[in-house]
């Protein structure tokens, strides 16, 4: 082990590490997002403005973004450098319950969550646009993207599905 990244007051559901290796991002009952320094083992930011657990985050490839899906029915999008302050460039909405998980394309151009109300939606990270829902039969728990854009996966209750975005559009 190089490092045990401490500092949640909660359980810690989640966690993300940035395509370079750089930085760590975790998600926690606490309500808070934490980011840190892989090499340091430090806490470089604590994010803060859900109201209730956070259930999973996502980095974008770049480190610039996090993303983070929470109780309280919202998923966050941040801007990493600027995380100290605690502002979100974005919240969304739109699941008709907790969203569970979320993920970030390679390319940086989308977001999937991933949502107990049995949905997945896919949004464009520059507007915060949903642009499709799609509709499972199972609650959904997480949701991964391939470092060769554009596949995802998602865990359900009944299994792992596996997606393709295909301009904007999904396909099983």
């Amino acid at each position: 082990m190089v490092h045990a990244l401490q500092g949640h007051t909660g359980e810690v559901n989640g966690c993300a590490i940035s395509a370079d290796g750089r930085w760590v991002v975790s998600a926690s009952d606490d309500k808070t997002v934490k980011i840190w320094n892989r090499e340091s083992g430090e806490m470089v930011h604590s994010l803060q403005g859900h109201t209730n657990g956070v259930r999973g985050c996502a980095m974008s490839a770049d480190g610039k973004w996090v993303v983070s899906a929470s109780d309280d029915g919202t998923l966050k999008i941040w801007a990493r450098e600027t995380g100290e302050t605690g502002e979100t460039v974005r919240t969304l909405q739109g699941h008709g319950d907790l969203f569970s998980g979320c993920a970030v394309s390679a390319d940086g151009r989308w977001i999937v969550s991933a949502s107990s109300d049995k949905t997945l939606k896919v949004w464009e990270m520059q507007n915060g646009k949903c642009l499709c829902t799609l509709p499972l039969e199972t609650p959904l728990y997480d949701v991964h993207f391939s470092s060769e854009s554009p596949y995802f996966a998602v865990a359900g209750e009944a299994g792992v599905y596996f997606f393709e975005l295909v301009q904007g559009n999904t396909s099983t």
